[in-house]
């Protein structure tokens, strides 16, 4: 019996070390998140997404991808890089993307965490607000729910209101979310490989987190 113990192991052995041979050239099971510990980190994932959307960061893309997502949400796109993105303004809102009379976007980004109380309602609410200020109509104002899952928010409101529509509460997955930057970055005529190659990553990481959650 310990021979044969003996021998199992060692053609284990010798089969682990030919399998990490042909992974060499693809590494099918790089995570840069967990490279970085940055797996459940909820402020880092909202710190890519607002850095993907803003037009003047160092991806040079203009506004491809918030054009991406506002072509999803069945809006025009934007040639101008006259927009505002904000980071956890407006009652704290993950991410805030808006122009005066044109457009406003909120995204609350879940990772892993549940909901708090009324969370998803306070930030219609500050959606709201702004909208009115900024003279935004009620069908180009929408809420993204944004999470591992693609689930449904449980905390937002339930019915349509003079000031906003409940159609316009969007769920997505984060890989969905980010298949439409990397789509949009693919259909330029000139696209920068070192950027889709950090978008590859990306959804490589995010999509071990999804498999982690569900």
């Amino acid at each position: 019996m310990g021979e044969e113990f003996k021998s199992f192991f060692q053609r284990f052995d010798q089969d682990f070390w030919i399998a990490r041979k042909d992974r060499a050239a693809s590494t099918p099971h790089f995570d840069m998140l967990r490279v970085f510990g940055l797996h459940f980190r909820e402020l880092r994932h909202s710190d890519v997404l607002a850095w993907f959307l803003k037009p003047t960061t160092e991806h040079e893309q203009g506004p491809i991808f918030a054009s991406a997502l506002l072509r999803h949400l069945d809006m025009d796109s934007i040639a101008s890089e006259n927009y505002t993105v904000l980071r956890e303004r407006h009652d704290h809102t993950d991410v805030a993307l808006y122009a005066s009379g044109r457009f406003a976007v909120f995204i609350e980004n879940k990772v892993r965490d549940s909901e708090r109380t009324k969370q998803v309602s306070k930030m219609v609410d500050s959606l709201v607000r702004v909208s009115i200020a900024l003279k935004i109509p009620r069908e180009r104002r929408f809420a993204v729910f944004l999470t591992d899952t693609g689930a449904k928010p449980r905390t937002g409101p339930a019915v349509d209101t003079p000031e906003f529509l409940l159609d316009n509460l969007k769920p997505f997955s984060r890989v969905e979310f980010f298949l439409l930057f990397r789509s949009a970055l693919e259909d330029q005529p000139v696209h920068s490989l070192l950027l889709m190659n950090f978008l590859d990553s990306y959804l490589n990481a995010i999509r071990h987190v999804r498999h982690q959650v569900t």
